[in-house]
């Protein structure tokens, strides 16, 4: 591993390049000082089954490789869904392109509600609006700061 990449703040958590696990192999989507941000976002959850409806939920985390969303209902592990982010436009809520994901872990909270982490598969663009949502929270961020 090259000792360079390394960072303070990943002493204890080392950047790893590549995962192989029974549930998922493939590259690492985290990258060295990649930002996550604490949002508070509508997304719709598509598993993509005819007989049941998308999963509306709240996007809590997120970034350019994956976001945290909690749910009311379970997915299955490693299964691919559809994500639909919104966002906030001249005070309406507009629909993003969905964007392939892959879930990466699912946690039932005490509240009986589901906490699911999502892996972003492919590339993430603009049209998928997670870089407008995550800019949107970063100003908010430095104005607070600026307080």
């Amino acid at each position: 591993m090259n000792k360079q990449l390394r960072t303070r703040v990943h002493e204890h958590n080392p950047i790893i390049e590549n995962i192989s696990t029974p549930t998922y192999e493939g590259l690492c989507r985290r990258k060295p000082g990649e930002r996550r941000f604490q949002v508070l976002e509508i997304c719709l959850v598509d598993d993509e089954n005819p007989d049941e409806d998308p999963i509306l939920s709240k996007c809590v985390n997120l970034s350019d490789g994956g976001s945290r969303v909690i749910t009311q209902k379970p997915l299955n592990k490693s299964s691919i869904v559809m994500l639909s982010f919104y966002h906030r436009e001249n005070g309406e809520i507009v629909e993003n392109v969905p964007i392939t994901a892959k879930v990466a872990d699912i946690h039932l909270m005490k509240n009986k509600m589901y906490r699911v982490n999502f892996d972003h598969r492919g590339s993430v663009f603009q049209e998928h609006g997670t870089e407008r949502i995550m800019l949107e929270y970063a100003k908010k961020l430095l104005e607070e700061k600026e307080k």
